[in-house]
């Protein structure tokens, strides 16, 4: 997942680093669509029985 991601985002390696690192960080939308993360931005519409996800780097462990 690492790799993929490493190919289809555009980011030099410091924020790569930063965005992947041991920290859980939090991306906002407009960041997301600037370093291609996000496609688009658009309405959410959750559910009581949705959940939510997060990457985090094994680098931590």
């Amino acid at each position: 997942m690492k790799e993929i991601l490493k190919e289809r985002l555009t980011l030099n390696d410091k924020q790569y680093g930063d965005l992947f690192g041991p920290q859980l960080r939090f991306v906002r939308p407009q960041e997301a669509l600037s370093i291609g993360l996000a496609t688009r931005i658009g309405e959410i519409a959750m559910q009581a029985h949705d959940g939510l996800y997060y990457l985090q780097s094994s680098a931590g462990k």
